[in-house]
């Protein structure tokens, strides 16, 4: 695809060293991809589906809080109702293991 584009628009990859360094990111996604393949067989299905949204929930966190990213009140409607959605996961969650262990 990079090839079929005028090299004007292939952004940092005009830089001889990115292009050294795209293998090593290609190494890291497939580990990424066993990783997560590996974790799907071994968690609950319900576990994997929270982690599914806490997920890009972390990445907002560390967005702002590390790179110092700008987050406009548009951007909020789509992060509010997602963290709003794992808090209620989350306490539900919580609340129905309290109530097994109750009943065990």
């Amino acid at each position: 695809m990079l090839f079929t584009q005028d090299p004007s628009g292939w952004g940092v990859l005009h830089r001889p060293v990115f292009w050294l360094l795209l293998p090593g990111l290609g190494v890291i996604s497939t580990v990424a991809l066993v990783c997560y393949l590996s974790a799907s067989r071994a968690l609950p299905l319900g576990l994997m589906g929270i982690l599914g949204y806490v997920e890009p929930a972390l990445l907002f966190v560390m967005a702002i809080t590390l790179l110092g990213e700008p987050i406009t009140a548009a951007q909020w409607l789509t992060y509010g109702p997602i963290w709003l959605a794992v808090l209620l996961i989350t306490s539900h969650t919580v609340l129905h293991q309290r109530s097994l262990r109750h009943h065990a």
